[in-house]
């Protein structure tokens, strides 16, 4: 049941890693955006995406786990990537904020 959804978590794997894929891609598109924004709306932004960003790993994690097994390796690569950038963005983020705070 490759494309079927696991017990109880009512997505199928290609639709959680899709889901991932356009989740970061907004999370970019908002970090750049932070640059056109004044120093405290860009705290306030950074220090909110933060949150979200935590927050949806959090709930992505358990899914991420009962998907574990049906995974192909693109798939599983993929993963990869959008987990290494999505850490990569977290950092930028925190060192903008860091940066804002000392301006503000």
């Amino acid at each position: 049941m490759r494309e079927g959804t696991p017990e109880g978590e009512g997505i199928s794997v290609s639709a959680f890693v899709n889901r991932l894929r356009r989740q970061y891609e907004k999370w970019e598109e908002r970090f750049q955006k932070l640059e056109t924004l004044s120093s405290e709306d860009a705290l306030v932004v950074a220090a909110a995406m933060l949150q979200g960003i935590e927050s949806a790993e959090r709930e992505d994690a358990n899914r991420r786990t009962a998907l574990i097994g049906q995974y192909t390796k693109e798939e599983r690569e993929e993963l990869t990537q959008i987990r290494q950038r999505t850490i990569f963005l977290k950092q930028r983020l925190n060192t903008l904020k860091t940066e804002l705070e000392r301006i503000i």
